[in-house]
């Protein structure tokens, strides 16, 4: 089936008519706007208040993952902080993230799941998750309650026939986690900035250019929930890591008994990396560690990272050997 999206902003910015535009506005009367200060950029009239202009050029060949809870440091690109906003909020947050995928596990047909159920879930002490219903697809225990995968060629290809490829960040679209344009209604019940990220060919921002210092939040005049979490690994080094001038060769038998979330050791492409000071703060959530404690990681870590997320995350010491490489190759 060929997904039809609208070819340009001003199009979007024109039309009202999303799928969801039939919600009642008592649907949306408690809901908490989810942009958390993150400023319009759009004009004062337009329905779209915050729309991300991405180059899809510029996404290379590894995973980018965007943020969709509005909290990120480097907003709209993904720092992990839905995990702390999904703890404090009960929310179903989490990152769409574009990489390469084998064609078996590619999703061509987007329709959004919701349910009631989870719709009216709201943890004790938390209040109203922005998810709308929007179904968690991690583990009960991870943190990031809500990740979806596009594959790279698939964004590329549908950028092109169609001029764009629009992501939903308000979570309210039928064919989530694409957008469908009913952010505009979204927005006009509940007083939200949320719109788009617009991936277009040779247009935009380069990726590899967002900074912190050009997303820190416009303070609002209604009074929202401006608090913004920052949950980092707390074994982030404070200067460049520098690795070890010499590092043993570990057996995998010898990795494998270091299988406990308190001592927990496990290989990524042939390093051997000690995580057990970095469980509880991993941002994809301890079990994504557990699953593979005295294990080869490669499978898991290359869906989603790349190795430069090792070098920001880890101090050199916790490289403490390699996999020799006939160990590796067998």
């Amino acid at each position: 089936t060929t997904l039809l999206l609208p070819s340009s902003l001003a199009r979007m910015a024109g039309s009202e008519n999303g799928s969801n535009s039939a919600r009642s506005k008592a649907d949306c009367a408690n809901c908490k706007a989810n942009h958390y200060g993150v400023a319009s950029n759009m004009p004062p009239s337009v329905p779209i208040r915050r729309v991300d202009l991405i180059d899809i050029e510029s996404l290379g060949s590894g995973p980018t993952a965007f943020c969709r809870c509005y909290k990120s440091k480097t907003f709209p690109l993904c720092d992990g902080a839905h995990n702390a906003h999904n703890a404090e909020t009960g929310d179903n947050a989490g990152p769409v993230v574009i990489k390469p995928m084998p064609d078996a596990d590619v999703n061509r047909e987007f329709l959004s799941e919701t349910t009631q159920e989870e719709k009216l879930r709201l943890p004790p002490g938390s209040k109203r998750a922005n998810n709308y219903g929007v179904v968690s697809t991690m583990p009960p225990d991870a943190p990031s309650r809500r990740v979806d995968m596009i594959d790279s060629a698939l964004a590329v290809s549908r950028a092109d026939a169609e001029g764009e490829l629009r992501l939903c960040r308000c979570y309210k679209s039928a064919i989530f986690p694409l957008c469908d344009g009913s952010h505009q209604v979204h927005n006009r019940d509940t007083g939200d900035n949320t719109g788009p990220i617009v991936l277009k060919r040779g247009v935009g921002v380069d990726v590899a250019n967002i900074t912190k210092a050009a997303n820190e939040p416009t303070p609002r005049s209604t009074p929202k929930s401006t608090s913004r979490s920052t949950p980092r690994s707390t074994l982030k080094p404070t200067s460049e890591p520098k690795k070890p001038a010499v590092l043993r060769t570990i057996s995998m038998a010898e990795v494998a008994t270091h299988n406990t979330p308190t001592d927990l050791w496990t290989v990524i492409h042939g390093k051997v990396y000690d995580l057990s000071d970095f469980v509880q703060s991993h941002p994809g959530g301890a079990a994504v560690l557990r699953m593979y404690a005295g294990k080869v990681a490669d499978e898991g870590f290359d869906g989603v990272h790349t190795e430069e997320v090792i070098m920001q995350n880890l101090p050199a010491e916790k490289l403490v050997g390699l996999i020799s490489a006939g160990e590796m190759q067998s």
